[in-house]
Formats: C-alpha cells, sequence, structure tokens
C-alpha cells in the first residue's frame, strides 16, 4: 500500500508537493525509521525480466533520474544552507 509523504511522516506535505510538481508525477515516499533518510522513488509497471521492455524500462529509469535530480536540487541546497545555519 503507497503511503503519502504526510501518512510517513518523510518530509513536509508542501515541500513534497512542489518537489513532484517538478518532478512531473507523485512520487512513493517510503520512511526508512532505522535511517536518517527515506526512500523516493517512481515505478511504472513492467517485467525486469522480460528484455522487450528493457528499452522502455531504460528510457523510464534515465528520465526519471534526470527529473529526480532537477526536482530535489534546490530543495537540498535551501535544508543544507539551514542546517548550516543553526
Amino acid at each position: 500500500m503507497k503511503k503519502s509523504h504526510q501518512e510517513n511522516g518523510t518530509n513536509s506535505g508542501e515541500r513534497s508537493e512542489s518537489i513532484e510538481a517538478s518532478f512531473g508525477r507523485s512520487l512513493e515516499w517510503e520512511r526508512l525509521n532505522d535511517k536518517r533518510a527515506c526512500r523516493i522513488k517512481a515505478e511504472i509497471p513492467g517485467n525486469v525480466f522480460d528484455q522487450d521492455e528493457w528499452t522502455k524500462m531504460t528510457k523510464f529509469m534515465t528520465e526519471s533520474m534526470c527529473h529526480l535530480e532537477s526536482a530535489i536540487k534546490k530543495p537540498l541546497r535551501q535544508l543544507g544552507e539551514k542546517i548550516k545555519n543553526r
């Protein structure tokens, strides 16, 4: 079952929504309770063992990584500055 970022407590709702808007689709936010981190992911249906789907999956992964990097770069920089200025 997918949970929203607010249910998981992984990030403020406003920041997560901004990241998702910049990314271009909703993301799945998974809190990792034993770590100071969370897992953020986007998925598409498919079978990684089916070579006929590899081109589609590779394209999705490559595009998603680029979009996610772009979407989180500014918020991460802002958080880093906030922590540094404490």
